[in-house]
């Protein structure tokens, strides 16, 4: 196989590259991401970069999809609850909300990584589909979670339980465009109890509407 075969193919070298694109996000932004620094970091020569990916576009889309791989992975545990009671989804949908705050107070310049991606992704025509598939898959994560712990009794449309979804992803970043700018994460708490619990009577008004 050829060297450039082998580097094509090594999930190691190429984790080991979109881990330095993203240390290099986080320290300097995304502008300054460039495959010359990338290699710097990795402490890899720019050929060997180049091996892997052809230009800077093409590893920003690789960093983009482990991004979103790494959320909706980090998600997916609370993702498949059990059907039950209209208590069980709201207890589902808080806790997927929950999930997701955690991950940012885990590590907020991830999340700052994610926002630079997607303005950069939403600038370039041939990449804004990146950012609406990131967005779609949020959306899909949390629309999952609320049908699969509805009762079959109660199951609303497919339209309302997406309504909600985007409601949903809508105010957590809200929340947390907030919370980076301001640090102030005992508010942030606050927006997110205050977020829940207003999802929770907009989940129990649907189901009374639709079950009337």
């Amino acid at each position: 196989m050829s060297t450039d075969g082998w580097l094509r193919r090594s999930p190691r070298r190429r984790q080991q590259l979109i881990d330095a694109a993203i240390a290099v996000i986080v320290d300097q932004g995304l502008d300054a991401a460039t495959t010359r620094r990338v290699a710097a970091h990795a402490g890899v020569s720019l050929g060997s970069v180049h091996y892997v990916f052809a230009n800077k576009a093409e590893m920003i889309t690789a960093v983009v999809d482990f991004v979103g791989d790494a959320i909706t992975a980090a998600l997916s545990p609370v993702a498949q609850p059990q059907a039950g009671t209209i208590d069980d989804v709201d207890r589902a949908l808080s806790g997927i909300v929950e999930r997701f705050w955690d991950l940012v107070i885990a590590d907020p310049a991830f999340q700052l990584v994610q926002y630079e991606l997607t303005i950069y992704c939403l600038r370039r025509p041939d990449q804004q589909w990146l950012a609406i598939r990131q967005y779609d898959r949020y959306r899909s994560i949390v629309a999952e979670t609320i049908r699969a712990a509805t009762p079959s009794e109660l199951a609303l449309p497919t339209a309302a339980v997406d309504d909600l979804a985007r409601q949903t992803v809508a105010g957590l970043d809200g929340i947390i465009l907030q919370f980076l700018v301001h640090k102030d994460a005992t508010q942030a708490r606050h927006d997110v109890a205050v977020l829940t619990g207003n999802l929770r009577w907009a989940t129990r008004r649907l189901y009374e509407t639709d079950t009337r």
